[in-house]
């Protein structure tokens, strides 16, 4: 099982490195101005506020998890297959959203079914969930490379392809969930009246969504500081590779140091890296300091999802999970993207840069409030 689920994860995130970090770059081919694209990028996160945390409460409640796992990747590669076949901006927000819709579901869904397996048989769930930067690593990698010799379209019939398979993965997964019933919305008003849930979500709005403004704008930078496409996948294939080992030992860094620490570690790496792109116009010296990824996403990923379980009682840990990824991650991705794009458009790439850096930055001193409350 654990070889099954590293597997998924591979196969998943191999899917959206092939998409989503060249897709900003594909907009951009098809006549689209930064300002634009940042409202289009933006549009699958709000579509993620509103149906994550449903996902979540229909899987706390039927206990149907693997169904829509198969459902819901099947359905978001037949969307993105739609997307070379498209010149309309109205269209392309319309796919958007409908990609959104059914990849929002993968997520929260699969690491707690992820997390709940290591909790009842063992091990850490950063082993299992490195293999996801492995694939998303390699991915980028190979888009881009694939992009340069062919056509970035490309990028849309990996993702199909790498979901399918990933669906079919899904009937060999665990069945890793708890025998419990609670009333749907009673689960999403109880959880935000912990305290501490409250806090995190906004720390994570913060610093998650500045990390996933830089998966649809790093594409642009690099090209805009003289990188090629090919350039830009290995750019991330460094970034995204370097997650993999520090999320291997995130379980040993978490015991020793505790989950806030690890959470406050990553916060000040990425609010220093979003600062040098902020200055930087050197292809070289951007891809020598990628490896910084592996300190911020590679640690915040499985430290925030061990966090969330820990707060969330357990009936209603899936909703916790999805209400972290739709207005953590969602709402987050959703407004700093569109700012950055709105603040590119105007006063250039290195000010959306430097203007994510002081996103990243606040959301350090949340985190820092919570450290703060548990110590008192």
């Amino acid at each position: 099982m654990y070889t099954n689920l590293s597997g998924f994860y591979l196969l998943f995130f191999f899917g959206v490195g092939a998409l989503y970090p060249s897709l900003s770059v594909y907009f951009k081919e098809q006549g689209l101005g930064e300002g634009q694209i940042g409202l289009l990028m933006s549009i699958g996160p709000v579509v993620a506020i509103i149906v994550q945390p449903l996902w979540g409460m229909i899987c706390d409640r039927f206990r149907i998890e693997k169904k829509i796992l198969f459902f819901t990747l099947l359905a978001a590669g037949f969307v993105a297959l739609i997307f070379p076949y498209n010149q309309s901006y109205a269209i392309f927000i319309l796919l958007n959203a409908a990609l959104s819709l059914f990849q929002s579901a993968v997520v929260p869904i699969s690491d707690n079914i992820s997390m709940n397996f290591v909790h009842n048989y063992g091990g850490n769930y950063g082993d299992i969930r490195l293999w996801g930067a492995i694939g998303f690593a390699v991915a980028v990698w190979v888009a881009g490379t694939l992009s340069d010799l062919l056509d970035v379209q490309v990028i849309f019939y990996l993702y199909a392809l790498f979901l399918g398979m990933a669906a079919l993965i899904t009937f060999n997964i665990p069945n890793e969930t708890g025998q419990v019933s609670i009333q749907l919305f009673q689960g999403i008003r109880d959880l935000l009246k912990i305290p501490k849930f409250l806090i995190f979500l906004l720390g994570t709005f913060l610093l998650f969504g500045s990390i996933n403004a830089n998966n649809t704008y790093f594409g642009l930078f690099f090209k805009e500081i003289g990188g090629s496409m090919s350039g830009f996948g290995l750019a991330f294939l460094l970034a995204a590779g370097s997650e993999a080992p520090l999320m291997r030992v995130s379980g040993f860094l978490i015991r020793k140091f505790g989950l806030l620490p690890i959470l406050l570690f990553s916060a000040l790496v990425t609010t220093g890296r979003w600062l040098f792109y902020s200055f930087s116009t050197s292809v070289s010296w951007v891809l020598a300091t990628t490896f910084v990824q592996g300190f911020s996403v590679g640690l915040y990923v499985p430290t925030a999802a061990q966090f969330v379980r820990e707060i969330s009682p357990k009936e209603m840990q899936v909703t916790a999970m999805s209400l972290y990824g739709s207005f953590g991650l969602g709402l987050g991705s959703m407004a700093v993207t569109m700012m950055g794009g709105w603040i590119s458009e105007h006063y250039g790439m290195m000010n959306t840069y430097l203007f994510m850096a002081g996103t990243a930055f606040v959301g350090f001193f949340v985190f820092l409030s919570i450290w703060i409350m548990e110590r008192k």
